[in-house]
């Protein structure tokens, strides 16, 4: 559920494959699209389109079940960005010979998250509210610079990034997922770099508007 509210606040079309009735139920009258059936069936991923979308998410609660629908969706679309969720550690290799891109354990997140509490409470705060307050006047959003887009090239200083946009970029993703943190001003733009940054929503939403319409 809390997948697909992140997903539904964020306005991200999305599709539900859900085996339990009442839960499927539950999701229809919260105006999500649904579809009931059993993950691992090739058929109810065709349905739900996997052979069109961007990401899949199996949140399943057994490892196994998860492993299924890994190797399954990677069979029918290779290039399908795939999140998963594992129970038991000992499964992470499974995981990624089975073709899942990002694993996460809950056990681990929720630790790590109890400890930073302690040990770096303010930041914890900041980046809670961040990511997770709509409400909050400062946000953490992601984006990929476009092909035709005319910061491709250009430095961070060059393309007056700053000053355009507002927004600080935290981070500078390549498409080899290298990862440049609080890149330079002569760091380079390239297409399909994905650019994380911290700003206002105002801010991100003149980003975002760039990037949709990047000429």
């Amino acid at each position: 559920r809390a997948v697909c509210e992140e997903l539904s606040q964020d306005k991200l079309d999305f599709v539900l494959v859900e085996l339990d009735e009442q839960t499927a139920k539950a999701a229809c009258e919260k105006g999500w699209s649904v579809i009931t059936g059993d993950a691992t069936d090739d058929q109810v991923l065709l349905q739900a389109g996997i052979e069109r979308a961007g990401g899949l998410m199996s949140c399943i609660e057994t490892d196994a079940d998860n492993l299924m629908v890994i190797v399954t969706a990677r069979g029918m679309a290779s290039k399908i960005k795939i999140s998963a969720r594992v129970s038991d550690e000992r499964n992470l290799k499974k995981f990624r010979r089975a073709g899942a891109d990002f694993i996460y354990s809950p056990f681990t997140i929720v630790g790590r998250r109890i400890a930073r509490s302690l040990t770096r409470p303010r930041v914890t705060q900041l980046l809670d509210l961040a990511l997770e307050e709509t409400s909050y006047d400062l946000t953490i959003g992601e984006y990929a610079v476009p092909e035709g887009s005319d910061l491709v090239g250009k430095t961070l200083a060059g393309s007056g990034f700053r000053g355009r946009f507002g927004v600080v970029i935290l981070a500078l993703i390549r498409e080899d997922r290298s990862i440049i943190h609080n890149p330079p001003a002569d760091a380079e733009f390239r297409v399909q770099d994905i650019l994380v940054v911290l700003g206002t929503p105002a801010q991100l939403k003149t980003l975002t508007q760039h990037m949709d319409s990047p000429i």
